[in-house]
């Protein structure tokens, strides 16, 4: 064999070798870090069926994610409690039980009180609804990170109802709600409640249809989506519907380990994605109010107020923030998250 022959056998091994120990030629210039990172799967728990207007922003967040991490990020969404239920939602994200969860800020008070700020009627301003969660967001984030958790995004919940027994009319003075029983669950949402001038009885959610059938409350008040899903006004057909928000944050949060073991550019398309959905679900929200509306002034008698004629549930919100505010007055970032929420209005 000759002399150049086994030099050509040994460079052209040496080659091969070199080619082999790059992997096959990943990681070149063109390659990301995306392409680079390991495969996550981020499970999200959500109580919302199948359908629902804020499962579909999810749903859409799940999907941009997907996309724009080149696969590298799958949002695993489990709704209609089919992995926990809401009250299970705050251990399971902050032990990493789940990923991620979308839960209402009622479900998550017990624990993290700062978000009580978000839970009576009125609390926060639909036209501010994004400008909102861009301020906000690095307050959440000081707030949540001692439970281990991250916020995401915030979904658009819907308008604030009250559906009432045949015979009360339009909901727009006190005179109007005085020796009225509206359903309630208790905390502010009660204060609220007496503040229109109604007496609230706490009745669960599971028991309101009964309790309409039976006159033990003669009016259920909360988000329309609730309402309509039970199909309450065939049983109270008076309906006032508002322009207020029904009196709670529904937000996507991530345990913050999950979080901190993602990429810094997988972070990004994870926020970005967000804020999206946000914006998605905003305009799913309103549609799908405008097709309660509709059905609603064939199938009820519709009262609908807005602007200066929802003055006295203004009124009631305004007093829930001045108790909210005695009530806290040692809690900083409570306070803070109230400046923030009344900014916006």
């Amino acid at each position: 064999m000759s002399r150049s022959f086994k030099f050509t056998k040994y460079f052209l091994w040496i080659a091969i070798l070199v080619f082999v120990l790059s992997g096959c030629g990943e990681g070149t210039s063109g390659s990301t870090e995306n392409e680079k990172a390991e495969k996550v799967t981020i499970t999200l728990a959500s109580e919302l069926a199948s359908g629902h207007y804020e499962l579909k922003a999810i749903e859409y967040f799940g999907k941009l994610v997907e996309e724009r991490s080149n696969g590298s990020i799958n949002v695993e969404i489990h709704s209609g409690a089919s992995l926990m239920n809401a009250p299970e939602m705050y251990e399971g994200v902050s032990n990493r039980v789940v990923d991620a969860v979308l839960v209402a800020s009622p479900f998550l008070e017990g624990q993290i009180p700062e978000l009580g700020a978000f839970n009576y009627p009125g609390s926060y301003n639909f036209d501010t609804f994004m400008e909102f969660q861009k301020e906000a967001e690095p307050l959440l984030d000081e707030i949540l990170k001692k439970h281990n958790m991250k916020h995401i995004f915030g979904t658009r919940i819907g308008e604030l109802v009250i559906v009432a027994k045949e015979g009360s009319g339009e909901l727009k003075t006190k005179e109007d709600f005085n020796g009225l029983m509206v359903r309630s669950v208790g905390g502010m949402f009660s204060e609220y409640a007496k503040s229109l001038g109604a007496s609230p009885v706490n009745v669960p959610f599971s028991e309101v249809t009964i309790a309409l059938e039976q006159g033990t409350v003669d009016a259920y008040m909360g988000g329309w989506p609730n309402a309509n899903s039970l199909q309450m006004h065939e049983i109270a057909p008076d309906v006032t519907a508002t322009d207020l928000s029904s009196g709670y944050w529904h937000g996507v949060y991530m345990n913050l380990d999950v979080w901190n073991e993602l990429s810094s550019e997988q972070q990004k398309i994870v926020m970005e994605a967000g804020y999206e959905a946000a914006i998605e679900s905003q305009k799913s929200a309103e549609n799908a109010f405008g097709k309660f509306l509709k059905d609603m002034e064939t199938g009820a008698n519709l009262s609908y107020l807005k602007d200066s004629d929802d003055s006295l549930y203004n009124n009631a919100s305004e007093q829930i923030v001045d108790r909210l505010r005695s009530k806290n007055k040692d809690n900083d970032k409570m306070q803070n998250l109230i400046d923030l929420i009344e900014k916006n209005k």
